[in-house]
């Protein structure tokens, strides 16, 4: 009876904690394991879903001055993008779409962080979608978006510019070029809105602003400038912070091109938003900022931090 009694209690030791770990989320456990700085390393294929900040982090001061000060590392929200191509252009990236898409969320990652260098996510590829397409795929509900990434078909105004609005009944309405799960990111061919010149400019679609995913937009030139010197204003920093809810603003560093400046920082006319205002009237009032957007080095403000965050 004595020799069997040590094997009693291991039995028993191991029923407990197997019962513990299989109960653990129905009482909202958190289990917390010690582990080494490279665990934290973005590694795609041992992420799981997206952590959700909720609402009780985001009403506590403590919380919030917290991850200001130290960032989000180690238990950083994995953020998933997914890279898709919809320009005839890409072959003339000089390298794979994977490539490039890993020079992406490289840039992100390096780039969208606070002004502390502290960081906001853990951005990671999710997936990457060539630009193949026949409308018999699918009914020719992608028709739209895929020759938009060209400036293939007449926008509204007749040109080869298209609206925000337009850009995203396109976006809506296709289902093959687009990833439920992620943060799109398109590359396509940007053209001006004035006289359909070729242009580098990327955009930014928010879920606050629409109600629905969000998606960006990034130039395939402007991509291999940003690809070769690793500074062209770090646009896919930039378009991420729109995705995310942020609004350009006018950073009065910006003397000229190579100022550092705030990641969101823009020239010429700006819309003032209502979360920089007491007054809702106040909201997309055009007024003009009289600095350039310089080189976009400088990490994103406090409170830029927590509009991510709240969003």
């Amino acid at each position: 009876m004595k020799k069997s009694l040590p094997i009693l209690i291991s039995i028993s030791a191991l029923f407990a904690v197997s019962y513990f770990y299989l109960n653990a989320a129905r009482f909202d456990v958190e289990l917390s394991f010690p582990s080494s700085p490279e665990e934290h390393e973005i590694n795609p294929d041992h992420l799981g879903p997206p952590k959700i900040i909720n609402r009780a982090n985001l009403k506590d001061p403590n919380w919030i001055a917290t991850f200001v000060k130290e960032g989000c590392v180690p238990k950083c929200l994995n953020y998933p993008l997914t890279v898709i191509s919809i320009t005839e252009k890409d072959n003339q990236l000089g390298m794979p779409i994977r490539r490039m898409a890993n020079h992406i969320v490289s840039q992100v990652n390096d780039h969208f962080r606070m002004s502390n260098g502290n960081r906001i996510a853990n951005f990671y590829l999710k997936d990457v979608i060539r630009r193949d397409y026949s409308t018999s795929d699918d009914r020719s509900k992608c028709h739209d978006l895929v020759k938009m990434g060209d400036g293939k078909i007449t926008s509204s105004d007749g040109d080869k510019y298209y609206s925000g609005n337009e850009w995203r009944a396109a976006f809506q309405k296709c289902e093959l070029k687009k990833d439920p799960d992620a943060l799109n990111v398109y590359i396509y061919d940007a053209y001006d809105q004035n006289n359909n010149a070729d242009d580098t400019t990327g955009r930014g679609n928010s879920n606050i602003v629409n109600d629905y995913q969000a998606f960006i937009l990034l130039d395939y030139n402007r991509l291999l400038q940003d690809y070769a010197s690793g500074n062209s204003q770090r646009p896919s920093s930039h378009e991420v912070g729109h995705a995310l809810g942020l609004h350009h603003i006018c950073d009065p560093s910006g003397i000229n091109s190579r100022s550092q400046t705030n990641l969101m920082a823009s020239g010429g006319s700006i819309p003032m938003k209502n979360f920089y205002s007491l007054y809702d009237g106040n909201n997309d009032i055009d007024y003009d900022c009289p600095f350039s957007a310089g080189n976009r080095t400088r990490g994103l403000s406090t409170e830029q931090t927590i509009l991510v965050l709240e969003g």
